[in-house]
């Protein structure tokens, strides 16, 4: 009489499995909550290195970089390359002058001190990597050509003209009229780096451990062109982050030196 015999997992097969598959899960959940991490903390690493790049290159030229009067005195104009300058491509270190009004500023729609901000912190050494100083026409901005990359995906910093609109005592946004506009960078997703990157409670992490961790207030703020207003909860209190909001709706803005 053929014996009865049945293949398969029994219950404590069963079990194991699910087991395994569970801790396989959490720990990948958990390495991605940690590469998360790493890569905010290089937000901050980023922005503290830029900030002490941009005060060594005003002690070493006592000018700001992009809006620097002597740079080709430096570096070399592009125009022995047949290129004009704001916006003209030269071939290794060449660049151009800026205007000394310690902003940066646009000529033409071009944003050319800008870009220049970052290929002079370059020529200096005081920055790694190389970027050519100028502005296309389609797109303007190219992560890594003329504005350095972040570390989260398809993230940059930007250099630029910040205003000087303020709505209270010690308070100030930085993106409105130019008229008082200092220097500053954008933090955020895309070519332009204003896209929300962040969600509320990471740009409060970085903000409060480099200002004061109030959304529209101090040096570092939740701002950039086209980040989400739900970012923040109440402005200009000055408000707070959204921090029960889990998306991501926040670009930070940087500023580094007022007018």
């Amino acid at each position: 009489m053929p014996s009865s015999h049945y293949n398969g997992f029994s219950l404590v097969e069963l079990s194991i499995v699910l087991v395994i598959l569970g801790l396989l899960t959490g720990g990948i959940l958990v390495g991605q909550s940690l590469i998360r991490v790493a890569e905010l903390r290089s937000v901050t690493a980023d922005m503290s290195r830029y900030l002490s790049a941009f005060h060594a290159f005003r002690d070493r030229y006592m000018a700001a970089p992009g809006d620097m009067t002597n740079a080709t005195q430096f570096w070399g104009s592009v125009t022995s390359d047949g290129a004009s300058c704001p916006n003209g491509l030269g071939t290794g270190t060449h660049t151009c002058d800026g205007n000394g009004n310690n902003r940066l500023d646009t000529s033409d729609g071009v944003y050319y001190e800008g870009t220049r901000f970052w290929q002079h912190l370059a020529n200096a050494g005081l920055i790694e990597g190389s970027y050519t100083g100028v502005v296309g026409t389609s797109p303007r901005f190219v992560i890594g050509e003329n504005h350095p990359a972040g570390k989260l995906s398809n993230t940059a910093f930007r250099a630029t003209a910040f205003g000087g609109a303020t709505y209270g005592t010690g308070y100030t946004v930085v993106w409105g009229p130019q008229t008082n506009a200092g220097i500053g960078f954008f933090f955020g997703y895309g070519a332009s780096a204003t896209g929300p990157a962040l969600a509320p409670q990471e740009a409060w992490n970085i903000d409060a451990k480099l200002d004061d961790g109030k959304p529209d207030f101090g040096t570092v703020q939740g701002g950039g062109e086209n980040a989400n207003s739900a970012c923040y909860t109440a402005f200009p209190s000055p408000g707070d982050y959204n921090l029960t909001d889990s998306n991501v709706l926040c670009a930070l803005t940087f500023t580094l030196a007022r007018r």
